[in-house]
């Protein structure tokens, strides 16, 4: 076999096997189709909602680390369980994670979904149902926090999570 053949065949070989493994690596903490560098999908998808929410004549969210905190561990428990759901594996429902997580909210929205494999994909989806849009374009949700994870599970690929509060004492995160 020629030289060119066997560099055409390995790259082929290594890029199949690469191809079918799956990286469980929170999407935190990892490349997700960017456009610019470097990339954070967290700015993303508050951009994201905050264009939806000007669009609409609300005023724009912030990010916080505790409800950063709340929807990454949900998005993770969904994973780890293949299971799209608002109640977390333990019981807990969206005020519970976000006390967990030490804010001290006012009101509190969620939003899960799953499947879908970039931040406009999941905002598109959850722009088009009706209870989604009602959390995004929330007049009282002053804050915001929003997580990712995977899972090699047949179900499900991806689970995605929003949280949506206000608050008389936290602040936004620097």
């Amino acid at each position: 076999m020629s030289p060119p053949f066997l560099l055409v065949l390995a790259v082929t070989v290594f890029g199949f096997s690469t191809a079918a493994k799956t990286d469980r690596t929170p999407i935190a903490n990892r490349h997700l189709e960017p456009s610019s560098s470097p990339y954070d999908w967290h700015v993303e998808m508050l951009d994201l909602v905050n264009q939806q929410r000007a669009a609409n004549g609300v005023r724009p969210l912030c990010m916080n680390k505790k409800l950063q905190t709340a929807a990454q561990v949900h998005s993770t428990d969904m994973a780890n369980n293949n299971c799209m759901s608002h109640k977390g594996r333990d019981g807990s429902q969206p005020q519970d994670r976000v006390n967990t997580a030490g804010y001290v909210a006012t009101t509190t929205g969620e939003n899960v979904a799953s499947g879908q494999q970039s931040v406009r994909a999941v905002m598109d989806s959850w722009m088009k149902s009706p209870k989604h849009r009602e959390n995004i374009l929330g007049p009282n949700f002053t804050m915001f926090g929003c997580g990712y994870d995977t899972t090699t599970k047949p179900q499900f690929s991806s689970f995605w999570t929003q949280v949506f509060a206000a608050s008389e004492t936290e602040q936004c995160s620097k």
